[in-house]
């Protein structure tokens, strides 16, 4: 059963990745779509300049010759100066040249243009394909810690309880015994409860805020080092006895602990 939850797990990762790959394909796609769309605007719009500028120089060369032509007329020109002819030609030729290294520059930069725009458009795919990638890996890492950390489990008595207390801080309630004709010592030492978890098993075996616990199976506790000293010793499920001061006398209390984690619960 573990084995196909794992495989199921398995199956549902990879169905995720095919489609965040498909998705990315999609995005590729209309990217290049796009680009394609741009390159034949662009060359639509470099052949229509090319066009406009070979009409304007053919409607420049044909007002030229018709000046030339008129001026014949009137016989303001009966020859036309070979020389003249000469630069006229020159300067056609030039202008002819401008205008090829005008359009071999526009092609260039919107080579470049495409070239970048294409460049990026990968870079942007591949990071969000890297991303991805990154997301699956932490994925499975976290996976594979869950399924292999260890829980360690410990005995829970749903109690807290402070450092130790001396009971000789509250001799109004313990009174001053004499036997013999000598004081006898009625300090009482152990640690105080401070906090019963409502329902837990020193709740339902009766413990209360404000009890001292004197005795833990039957060993003296005069310090929370000593409790939680013995409390070490306790396996989930086991019966603790405490020696429990309460009202200017001890009873004795049995508590019979549960299993939790450990990690979710400090005794």
């Amino acid at each position: 059963e573990e084995d196909t939850k794992n495989q199921q797990a398995r199956d549902k990762m990879m169905k995720e990745h095919r489609d965040k790959v498909n998705e990315l394909e999609a995005i590729i796609d209309d990217l290049r779509r796009k680009w394609e769309e741009e390159k034949s605007r662009a060359e639509e719009e470099r052949l229509e300049k090319a066009r406009i500028q070979k009409i304007m120089q053919f409607e420049k060369s044909e007002e030229v010759g018709r000046k030339d032509l008129m001026e014949n007329e009137k016989g303001e020109w009966s020859v036309i100066n070979s020389g003249a002819m000469a630069a006229k030609y020159h300067y056609i030729q030039e202008r002819m040249e401008d205008a090829e290294y005008l359009e071999s520059e526009a092609r260039l930069d919107v080579e470049d243009l495409e070239d970048a725009e294409w460049n990026l458009m990968m870079q942007e795919a591949d990071e969000d394909f890297n991303n991805v990638i990154e997301i699956l890996r932490r994925r499975r890492i976290r996976e594979f810690k869950a399924k292999t950390a260890k829980v360690r489990k410990t005995a829970y008595m749903g109690i807290e309880v402070s450092d130790g207390i001396t009971i000789r801080n509250h001799k109004e309630k313990v009174g001053k015994l004499v036997k013999d004709g000598k004081p006898v010592n009625t300090d009482i030492e152990g640690v105080k409860v401070f906090n019963v978890a409502q329902n837990g098993p020193a709740d339902l075996a009766g413990i209360s805020s404000d009890d001292v616990i004197t005795q833990f199976n039957a060993v003296k506790v005069r310090t929370l080092s000593d409790f939680k000293k013995c409390a070490r010793t306790v396996k989930p499920g086991d019966q603790v006895q405490f020696t429990v001061w309460r009202d200017n006398q001890a009873m004795p209390v049995i508590i019979q602990t549960v299993e939790v984690n450990e990690e979710d619960f400090e005794q």
